[in-house]
């Protein structure tokens, strides 16, 4: 199989494109993390490795529509990307749902090295879960220590929606 992996370069233009063009409605989350887009590319590109799905390489106005990935089996997978170290799952109440499964991946600012925790299906973030407002926005947070192990990814054994 041909290592996929983006370079540095290639990250870096990917990141800068998704930047430029997206909508005023994500600026506050730019204004609170500058380089979230480096974040989230290097962290999709680890997933590729990870899992052998396909990384979508385009930069969208309209973004992802909630989901990174989709399996042959149609689950849609969503990476969340932080560089907190003991971050958590976050994922905004109106886009929960949009994805079956929602994994967290730590990216280390310095080294760019992608650390993934775990994972959740869409059903964990139901609405009896905690929520937190953030810069005026809704989230559903679950700690890392709650989240379902990386190995047991569904996009490694079934492509068949559990529920």
């Amino acid at each position: 199989m041909r290592d996929r992996r983006l370079s540095t370069q290639s990250v870096d233009a990917l990141a800068e494109a998704r930047t430029r063009i997206h909508d005023d409605t994500t600026r506050s989350t730019i204004q609170v993390l500058p380089d979230r887009d480096i974040i989230g590319v290097l962290a999709e590109d680890a997933f590729e490795r990870l899992s052998g799905l396909p990384m979508d390489r385009r930069a969208k106005k309209s973004g992802d529509d909630g989901a990174d990935f989709l399996t042959a089996g149609g689950l849609r997978v969503d990476i969340k990307a932080t560089p907190e170290p003991n971050g958590r799952l976050m994922v905004k109440m109106q886009r929960a749902g949009k994805a079956h499964i929602y994994v967290l991946a730590i990216v280390n600012r310095e080294t760019r090295q992608v650390t993934f925790k775990g994972w959740a299906y869409q059903n964990d973030f139901a609405p009896e879960k905690k929520h937190e407002k953030h810069h005026g926005v809704t989230f559903c947070a679950i700690e890392q220590k709650d989240l379902r192990p990386m190995e047991l990814g569904p996009w490694r054994f079934s492509d068949e929606p559990p529920f």
